[in-house]
């Protein structure tokens, strides 16, 4: 399934912009989503599906912004995976989570990489990435994105497998909260900035890696 050039308003009366349970593989390309807030848990983007084999997914360039709950929701359910990137994205001004990528709910797959994007003025996490105690093996890169604006910049929390480099988390509330289970890692290459939030580190901290 392709969605491309598209504007997707929700106008403040509608629920979901985009929203996906069953899939082969998912392209979204140079869209706007925005403006869903019915019954106040509005999302731009949801990419939940429950079984089968994991979704190829691919968003770029594109924006999701003042919705009532989340802006990206990546949340399998049951045996649900994705697989794939998001790159390009602008996440801005939704009441809850920018991007948020749950895998509490699976004991499918997860493995994103989050590239060059932006999660700005979100109330909660501008990039949140929760595995929940499923140990199912979820992981998530995010290279080159920038956190500003929001209640915490970067949260990375149980058995998720973080990994960051290149980023900005700066002008946050809180800058990065980590809270890592027995199976869980959020690393680092060392070379990001994390400074000018109002608690750099509210919780936690990264492990080092090194580039090979």
């Amino acid at each position: 399934m392709t969605l491309r050039g598209l504007t997707i308003d929700g106008l403040g009366v509608a629920n979901t912009g985009v929203q996906i349970t069953s899939a082969a593989s998912v392209t979204i390309a140079n869209c706007i989503v925005r403006h869903f807030s019915n019954g106040g848990t509005g999302t731009g983007i949801i990419v939940g599906p429950s079984g089968g084999s994991p979704i190829k997914l691919a968003i770029t360039d594109t924006a999701s912004s003042d919705n009532r709950y989340d802006g990206i929701e990546v949340q399998p359910t049951g045996s649900g995976g994705v697989i794939g990137i998001i790159k390009g994205a602008l996440i801005d001004n939704n009441s809850n989570h920018g991007l948020y990528i749950d895998g509490s709910h699976t004991t499918g797959q997860i493995a994103l990489a989050v590239v060059d994007s932006v999660a700005s003025n979100n109330s909660n996490d501008g990039f949140g990435f929760d595995a929940g105690n499923a140990g199912a093996g979820a992981a998530a890169l995010f290279d080159h994105v920038t956190a500003i604006g929001n209640g915490t910049g970067l949260s990375i929390t149980n058995f998720a497998v973080g990994s960051v480099r290149r980023s900005n988390i700066t002008g946050n509330t809180a800058g990065v909260f980590i809270q890592i289970a027995t199976q869980g890692v959020a690393q680092s290459s060392q070379d990001n900035l994390v400074t000018g939030n109002g608690t750099d580190f509210s919780y936690g901290s990264f492990a080092p890696i090194s580039l090979k």
